[in-house]
């Protein structure tokens, strides 16, 4: 089993962090490691981090608060795994979401992977994000069409992620910018399962 990095992204996230981390923890994919990325919190959510106790979790602080796509490049290059996925703060995962997506990564022989998810409101009235199975087809170009990706069901290679990088000008759309440069140059796999 490849161990998977799951960086948790958070600046004054302790409303969230510990449903967040429980459903990392309980993943049927068990060789994970947890990558906190403490954007100079203000809050408990240190706290709530070590009460966990659990070996898995690495919990890093950055003294001052820095753009998004920066803190997530310094998670990133705190990351051992083979691959890495993304679970902010405010994000949950089903407990086979990991392991089902390095078996089709795999089983597909692709580097970057995505799947269907559901939008949430106060952990409360899901909404599926794709009714209709996204056309795989020369995904760069429908992409610029129709941006329908999110972050939250990415996975990568982590040779792929570490080489390319968020760029940290952006403020907003950094995510939308790794992954059409990606898409320029990597067929992805899609998992049409939430």
């Amino acid at each position: 089993m490849h161990l998977v990095s799951v960086i948790i992204n958070s600046h004054n996230g302790s409303r969230y962090i510990k449903k967040a981390l429980n459903s990392l923890i309980n993943q049927t994919y068990s060789n994970i490691e947890i990558i906190v990325w403490d954007n100079a919190s203000t809050d408990s959510t240190k706290k709530i981090v070590e009460n966990f106790k659990n070996k898995k979790i690495k919990y890093f602080f950055s003294k001052k608060f820095e753009p998004l796509y920066t803190a997530r490049n310094n998670a990133i290059r705190k990351c051992n795994g083979k691959y890495i996925c993304f679970c902010d703060v405010d994000d949950l995962y089903f407990p086979k979401k990991i392991e089902k997506q390095i078996i089709s990564l795999i089983r597909h022989r692709k580097y970057v992977g995505y799947s269907n998810l559901f939008i949430c409101k106060n952990f409360n009235n899901q909404k599926i994000h794709y009714k209709k199975l996204p056309k795989q087809v020369k995904i760069n170009f429908n992409l610029l069409k129709n941006y329908h990706i999110c972050m939250v069901s990415l996975i990568f290679d982590s040779k792929i992620l570490k080489r390319l990088m968020f760029n940290s000008k952006y403020n907003f759309i950094g995510d939308f910018d790794l992954v059409i440069r990606l898409s320029k140059k990597f067929s992805f796999d899609y998992i049409h399962e939430p």
